[in-house]
């Protein structure tokens, strides 16, 4: 290979870098994100599982009761281990906690109120008001806009809760609840079901070929026919002014490499 050749390669090496950036590289990257469902709500390093009231208003239209979609979402309190813990770092009183632990474990109340009725019956309930409604919300337990790392924990939360769930619909509840990106072919599904789809893909055969036929063609053939019988000099004229966007970056090209 000669030294021109090799310089040429050199040269030319720039302009493709800038080209595999620009344009295939983000062509590339176009059509891979079109096989998710990515976006900034759902960041491109994965996500968490989520139940949010928005969540729930939609499972409603898909075969869900509402009255296992309400349980869902309303809040309860609970005695169980993970409550427990969570009182024993607050710094309830030990007491009060091994009485819990021990006698009433499993308990589940379905308002604060009714809760801190429960307690106040208690054998070593809370000694004042202020203690009580500050051991109440370490019991408290729901799942709007708790976070869960893992579909495994959010399935045991919703087992632990006692819902009326199928194991399908657990799973279809786990799948959407889920705040990152999946893969998935819904865009090219929605993409065919859209009425404007259709009027998009005409309007761009009609652009494509009018641009072609009309003004590539058409007007190129109107201008060859047209300055033939101009005189020599004028004819040169629009026939230069009509290839000079077409091949000036052919020309610079060849000009720069040489």
């Amino acid at each position: 290979m000669s030294l021109s050749a090799k310089l040429g390669y050199v040269f030319i090496a720039p302009a493709l870098v800038l080209v595999a950036v620009f344009f295939l590289t983000p062509v590339l990257l176009t059509g891979i994100f079109s096989f998710t469902n990515m976006s900034t709500a759902t960041g491109i390093t994965g996500g968490a599982y989520q139940i949010t009231p928005s969540l729930l208003r939609d499972l409603s239209d898909q075969g869900f009761e509402k009255a296992t979609l309400d349980s869902i979402g309303s809040e309860s309190y609970q005695i169980a281990k993970a409550t427990l813990q969570i009182a024993r770092e607050a710094g309830a009183e030990p007491s009060l906690l091994a009485e819990l632990e021990e006698e009433h474990l499993g308990q589940n109340f379905t308002s604060r109120r009714e809760f801190e009725r429960f307690l106040k019956k208690l054998q070593n309930r809370p000694r004042s008001t202020r203690e009580l409604k500050s051991t109440s919300p370490h019991f408290r337990k729901s799942l709007i806009n708790e976070r869960f790392e893992t579909e495994k924990d959010l399935k045991a939360a919703l087992t632990e809760l006692q819902t009326k769930l199928t194991p399908d619909q657990i799973n279809k509840l786990s799948q959407a609840a889920y705040t990152g990106w999946v893969w998935t072919t819904d865009n090219f599904y929605k993409m065919t079901i859209l009425p404007e789809t259709k009027q998009i893909l005409f309007n761009t055969i009609i652009y494509v070929t009018f641009t072609l036929l009309l003004f590539n063609v058409g007007f190129a053939l109107f201008l060859a026919i047209a300055t033939f019988y101009l005189p020599k000099g004028q004819a040169g004229i629009f026939r230069a002014l009509w290839l000079l966007p077409r091949i000036s970056p052919s020309v610079l090209y060849v000009v720069l490499w040489k």
